[in-house]
């Protein structure tokens, strides 16, 4: 078998595109081992000899050369202006979480993170803010704060971000219950019946970074809804995972996800939940935006 030339190629091709010019190159391929079975050519090689010479199928290349590649340049203007259109946009998006950002403080709080610095009257102010709002939160946040404190005063490192979360609660929807779906056994952090998970990665020992559920912790004190989100995210997966956890025997499970949820609504104030539907059901939503915003800060 012998390749065809050029030239041969290209009067095949000619006399076939006028007989049947919607013809593919599988078909012309075909039609070219059955009618010239002493030629090897490719299917890719007679693409590329049609395209040249103007036989595509569907387009009307009976004008000028000049129009061939004026019709070139605004396909390639076309592909430009697309993808001009889509920086823009996300230009816009990211202003648009800069200006959220800006107006309502959030991504501001948080504590100082590697490559981004804070000067230390920022860093004051975070730590006020903070205090001022453990002493005057809920009753949950308060008890939380204490069943910190005992934690760490068994030998738990305070930047290892444990978290203690509260077992499922049969009486949630029963006897006890108050306003917004909370029971008395919301504020029950007795140590002994707490479930402490480490929503982190493990980190090396001399690590001094504050980690992502850190600063969650922090902007959900300061009252961002988008950090409760980032904590309630971040507890549920590690607790779904079974990472390392104290506390936790064979006939323990972990909380559900509603459990979890009604958990930071009690601390915070906020209900993870209702932000959670919002952001996966729209990109651009408020909800969207706060969080994106945050997830920005920290990412600088």
């Amino acid at each position: 078998m012998a390749s065809p030339s050029d030239d041969e190629l290209v009067a095949v091709l000619r006399r076939l595109h006028a007989e049947q010019p919607e013809l593919g190159v599988g078909k012309i391929h075909a039609h070219l081992k059955k009618t010239v079975p002493e030629w090897s050519v490719s299917s890719k090689r007679i693409k590329l000899v049609r395209d040249a010479h103007g036989m595509t199928p569907g387009i009307d290349h009976t004008a000028s050369g000049s129009s061939s590649t004026a019709s070139g340049s605004a396909n390639t203007m076309s592909n430009r202006q697309k993808k001009k259109e889509k920086r823009d946009a996300l230009l816009f998006l990211h202003q648009l979480v800069q200006e959220e950002a800006r107006k309502n403080g959030w991504g501001s709080g948080g504590p100082l993170l590697p490559g981004k610095s804070k000067s230390q009257a920022e860093i004051n102010d975070i730590s006020r803010r903070v205090a001022e709002r453990m002493r005057n939160g809920s009753p949950s946040l308060r008890a939380m704060n204490a069943a910190f404190a005992a934690h760490y005063a068994q030998g738990h490192r305070q930047e290892d971000s444990w978290y203690p979360l509260l077992p499922e609660d049969e009486r949630a929807a029963g006897e006890g219950a108050t306003a917004g779906g909370a029971t008395d056994k919301d504020a029950d952090y007795a140590y002994a019946r707490l479930l402490w998970i480490h929503p982190s990665r493990p980190r090396d020992d001399d690590a001094t970074d504050y980690s992502l559920v850190e600063r969650a912790k922090v902007e959900a004190v300061l009252g961002n809804p988008a950090g409760v989100y980032l904590l309630y995210k971040a507890l549920v997966t590690a607790a779904e995972e079974g990472r390392e956890q104290i506390g936790r025997s064979s006939e323990r499970t972990p909380p559900s996800r509603e459990r979890v949820a009604r958990q930071l609504r009690c601390e915070y104030g906020v209900d993870p939940l209702p932000f959670e539907r919002e952001v996966e059901e729209d990109t651009q939503s408020e909800a969207a935006v706060q969080f994106m915003a945050l997830i920005m800060d920290i990412a600088a």
